[in-house]
């Protein structure tokens, strides 16, 4: 293993974890201010990775989209304990929640940019983390708002249905981590009979690469 290789590796793993963890601790948070403590309660409101690691979502998932070098890379923290039940105001709490996660993400990405200003040229690990925790947290943000519940964008659309229908659409949560694997490896599996379709990426690049040009733009870059 070379080292730029053990230091690009290093950069990624730091990145995602602050991405994750920072993720749903501002989730847990958000929803306290909304009547839900119930994260509060089981000390996930709190910055520490370690109570908020997922092994299927935080190390094997990233670490095989890693190895394989994938071209983008996702994970997700351990679920997070938040009764949608108690917010209140319930939809205005839900939609909040839902969104806190998503700007949390963002402003990561739009942070790590400005900060590269500060020292734009140096092939350092901390330049390596900044650049990675750009790219991973709007890669996050973009798996997030898959129509996946309880993926944001999931989460989301059951705020906007009737209540019986979101009842029945938030049936499909057990299946989500099945559905997303699915998605990532069924292409290489059509791949080796000569199919090339590949409907994770055509749904997130077009939307991720746009982000990108919007936070570089935003950031000075462009």
């Amino acid at each position: 293993m070379t080292l730029s290789y053990f230091i690009a590796t290093l950069a990624s793993l730091i990145a995602l974890a602050f991405a994750i963890t920072s993720y749903a601790a501002v989730r847990g948070i958000v929803a306290g201010k909304f009547g839900d403590t119930t994260a509060k309660a089981e000390h996930r409101n709190t910055f520490n990775p370690l109570v908020h690691i997922d092994p299927l979502g935080t190390f094997i998932l990233p670490g095989l989209l890693l190895l394989m070098q994938a071209p983008f890379i996702m994970g997700w923290p351990k679920p997070l304990p938040i009764n949608f039940n108690r917010l209140h105001p319930h939809k205005l709490g839900t939609v909040v929640v839902t969104l806190s996660g998503l700007f949390v993400h963002l402003f990561i990405a739009w942070t790590s940019v400005m900060l590269i200003h500060l020292n734009p040229t140096a092939d350092t690990l901390g330049n390596e983390i900044l650049i990675n925790s750009f790219r991973i947290n709007l890669m996050f943000m973009v798996f997030s708002l898959l129509p996946l519940p309880p993926l944001d964008g999931g989460r989301l659309i059951a705020s906007a249905l009737p209540p019986a229908w979101a009842e029945s659409y938030l049936k499909v949560e057990p299946y989500t981590p099945m559905i997303i694997l699915l998605m990532l490896f069924l292409p290489s599996a059509l791949a080796t009979i000569g199919i090339h379709f590949n409907p994770l990426l055509m749904i997130l690049m077009p939307l991720l690469k746009a982000l990108q040009i919007g936070v570089l733009f935003l950031s000075g870059h462009l």
